[in-house]
C-alpha cells in the first residue's frame, strides 16, 4: 500500500483510521476489478471493517500517475510498479501484503505486522497444452527448475523485481492452483463480482 510522499498517513493504521472517520472517502487506486489490487483492498476492508472507494485503472502506470497527482490517496501496487517513485522519495510504502517483509524494503512492515490479518500473493506460472508428451513435459520441468535455481534468476530477475522465489513442481503447483482458485472464487463472490 503506497501513498504520495506528501500524504498525512504515516502508517497503514493512520489510513484505516481515516477510512473509519469517513467511509468510502479514502480513494484506493488499483488495476482493474477484479484484480489482486481489488482483492487486497477487499480483504483489508473485511479485516478492519472499513469501506474504501476503490478506483480501477487500466494499468499500474495509470495507478502511479494518479497517485503522484494526488487524485487517489493510496495505491495497491506491485513493488516493481512503485519502486522508482519510492526511491525518488515521491511515494512511501505503508505496508506490504506479503507474508514476510520484502528484502528491498526491510523497514516496511507487512499488513499482519500492522495488526491487519491479510496476506495476499500474486503468483507466476508456466502452463503447457493438455496432452503434452511426457518427454516434452520432463524437458520443460527440468529447464524451468534449472532456471529457478540459477544465480541470474535469483539475483537479477527476482531481486530486481522484488519477487519472492517459490518453485513448485507440476503436481504441487496443480494443487496450489486448485486451492487458490477456490479461495479467489469465494473472495470474488463476497465482492459481488461473480455468483
Amino acid at each position: 500500500m503506497i501513498v504520495p510522499a506528501s500524504s498525512p498517513h504515516r502508517t497503514v493504521r493512520d489510513l484505516i483510521e481515516a477510512a473509519k472517520r469517513a467511509p468510502k472517502n479514502v480513494k484506493v487506486g488499483g488495476s482493474s476489478a477484479p484484480s489482486i489490487d481489488s482483492i487486497i483492498t477487499h480483504l483489508v476492508e473485511k479485516a478492519t471493517g472499513v469501506q474504501f472507494n476503490f478506483i480501477a485503472f487500466k494499468s499500474g502506470g495509470e495507478v502511479m500517475t494518479n497517485l503522484l497527482g494526488s487524485h487517489i490517496d493510496v495505491a495497491s501496487a506491485n513493488p516493481g510498479e512503485g519502486l522508482t517513485q519510492i526511491q525518488a522519495k515521491k511515494a512511501r510504502v505503508l505496508a506490504a501484503a506479503s507474508a514476510k517483509r520484502l528484502a528491498s524494503l526491510p523497514d516496511v512492515p507487512t499488513l499482519r505486522e500492522s495488526g491487519i490479518d491479510v496476506v495476499a500473493t500474486q503468483w507466476r506460472g508456466v502452463a503447457a497444452p493438455k496432452g503434452l508428451p511426457k518427454e516434452a513435459e520432463a524437458a520443460l520441468v527440468s529447464a524451468f527448475k534449472r532456471l529457478s535455481d540459477s544465480k541470474v534468476w535469483q539475483e537479477k530477475y527476482l531481486a530486481e523485481n522484488n519477487l519472492t522465489p517459490y518453485y513448485m513442481a507440476p503436481e504441487q503447483f496443480g494443487r496450489y492452483l486448485e486451492d487458490d482458485t477456490q479461495k479467489t472464487r469465494q473472495i470474488l463472490t463476497e465482492m459481488g463480482l461473480i455468483k
